[in-house]
């Protein structure tokens, strides 16, 4: 048979064997396997269960196992798909001898590598239902109403500012107003134009940019800040906030779905460790 470069590894007889350093790479993957289970346990040692398609000492690999497996892989030919499944199996069954090998050794509990990917790997399995979770608009605007405040958007402010080109005189200028001793050095120039009345936040941004606006919004009234942009100083103080506003779903829905989702994957994830925590036997030394 010849060797297909598709399926990287050595020719053994009429089998084409997978390279055990490039197998190495994907031993840790299969120690979650075991050690989570999806390698199936099976303590005879007469012939194969029906569901099995080879066994490794005590570890059963299945059919399933098999064919998803397989699945991974790129796109087979048809006239490539018996080599790629003994590619496979063969692969499966050289990963499942370095698994137990490790498991052997104790990586699991030494390891702290090894230990890092079984944590990561079943968080993953526990959070991948709520990472997919597609909830409706009235679950959204559930949430929305449930969470408001991190929706909630002052809708007008009102606040000076002041531009200069000096660094140390735009703090100079930012100290005066902190202590109320006024501000009357003349490097430092008003923004053109800004009004004195309260601004929606659109009509503020091209006074003084998105970023300075999206800040004065976490001002209080009465402070006072300074910011940079674009090679200038900008000396900012908050004189009013106007009534606040909590956005519309449809203004931010896709930032719901996705705290919907984190916060979905992190209860899930709360239940499943408490439930662990339950049915474990757990001593803490007293500090």
């Amino acid at each position: 048979m010849d060797r297909n470069p598709s399926f990287p590894g050595r020719q053994h007889g009429n089998a084409q064997v997978p390279s055990l350093r490039w197998l190495a790479g994907g031993a840790v993957a299969g120690l979650l396997f075991a050690a989570y289970g999806l390698l199936e346990r099976d303590a005879g040692q007469g012939a194969l269960p029906p569901a099995a398609v080879a066994r490794v000492n005590e570890r059963v690999i299945t059919a399933d196992q098999l064919e998803r497996a397989i699945a991974r892989l790129p796109a087979v030919p048809p006239d490539e798909a018996d080599n790629a499944r003994q590619w496979m199996l063969q692969r499966l069954l050289e990963d499942e001898l370095l698994v137990q090998r490790g498991i052997a050794l104790g990586l699991p509990e030494s390891d702290l590598t090894v230990r890092d990917a079984i944590v990561q790997s079943l968080v993953a399995s526990v959070t991948a239902e709520a990472d997919a979770a597609d909830p409706s608009d009235d679950e959204l605007g559930a949430f929305l109403s449930d969470n408001a405040e991190r929706y909630t958007y002052a809708t007008a402010i009102a606040l000076d500012a002041w531009v200069g080109d000096d660094e140390a005189v735009a703090r100079s200028f930012l100290a005066e107003l902190g202590t109320g001793t006024g501000a009357g050095d003349d490097r430092m120039r008003r923004v053109e134009g800004l009004p004195t009345t309260a601004l929606p936040l659109e009509r503020l941004r091209m006074f003084v940019g998105p970023a300075i606006a999206a800040a004065a919004t976490e001002m209080a009234a009465g402070s006072s800040a300074l910011y940079a942009r674009q090679g200038r100083w900008y000396v900012v103080r908050v004189n009013a906030h106007a009534e606040s506003s909590v956005a519309s779903l449809q203004a931010v829905r896709s930032q719901v779905l996705i705290d919907y989702r984190r916060s979905l994957a992190d209860r899930r994830l709360r239940e499943y460790v408490d439930g662990l925590l339950r049915e474990a036997d757990v001593v803490i030394a007293e500090p």
